[in-house]
């Protein structure tokens, strides 16, 4: 009697311990994970809003401004590279974005990358993905401008910023 008590109470303890394991223990068959989510505040922190008014002020007509673009939507690996070359340079690419792009507003058409550096680009982290970007862009042909995260800023000197790396016959106009 003691015996098939014994076995009884250790099959229990098992098929308990097993429930409670199973349950720490992602399954193959089952791959809906159920996460819990908030909504952000906002797209744009204050310093960005403040600096993309002054961007809807400047750019011309002939260009809209787009924010928080994934690069790996303004460049793509070159098409000679194949396999795990290509994925190694994407994966390079797909977790950054970009602040600002400037894009011809009937062709979409990328003109320019606006980059707004505040206090955290001095990060050796971001100094590096900085760098990893100024190299790419101009490479693709895609130029890039910096403007240093400011409480303010001259409206004069952003438009003659963006002047340098817009199309000739899409100057920003003086207003």
């Amino acid at each position: 009697m003691h015996d098939s008590f014994f076995w009884l109470i250790l099959v229990l303890a098992l098929v308990f311990a097993l429930k409670i394991i199973s349950g720490f223990i992602p399954s193959s068959k089952t791959s809906t994970r159920s996460y819990e989510y908030v909504p952000q505040y906002a797209l744009f922190s204050d310093g960005e809003l403040a600096f993309l008014e002054v961007l809807r002020a400047v750019v011309p007509k002939t260009h809209t401004i787009m924010g928080k673009v994934r690069f790996a939507d303004i460049v793509t690996p070159a098409p000679q590279y194949k396999g795990k070359k290509y994925m190694s340079a994407f994966n390079s690419i797909s977790s950054k974005h970009v602040d600002f792009v400037l894009c011809e507003r009937t062709t979409y058409r990328i003109d320019a990358i606006l980059e707004l550096d505040d206090k955290t680009h001095k990060q050796a982290k971001r100094e590096k993905r900085d760098a990893f970007l100024d190299k790419v862009l101009p490479d693709a042909g895609i130029p890039v401008v910096h403007f240093k995260a400011s409480a303010h800023y001259d409206h004069q000197q952003v438009r003659e910023a963006i002047s340098t790396v817009l199309p000739q016959s899409e100057q920003p106009q003086t207003t």
